[in-house]
């Protein structure tokens, strides 16, 4: 049963619903499966990629003139 483990780092965690209020007066559910670092790591690891994907862009425009 894998419903209390850190989806990122396998150890346990018991998960839990964040709920976030909208603008038009309804909530939105946020179902949090990671420690807080893990998605500390997640998000500077696609922060990485973006910056990757920028870099390569840039390059590819430098070609093409």
């Amino acid at each position: 049963h894998r419903e209390n483990i850190c989806t990122v780092c396998c150890k346990n965690y018991i998960h839990h619903n964040r709920y976030i209020a909208g603008g038009n007066g309804f909530k939105e559910l946020e179902l949090v499966t990671a420690h807080a670092g893990c998605r500390g790591l997640i998000r500077q690891q696609h922060e990485l990629k973006q910056k990757l994907v920028d870099l390569e862009w840039k390059l590819f425009l430098l070609k093409t003139k």
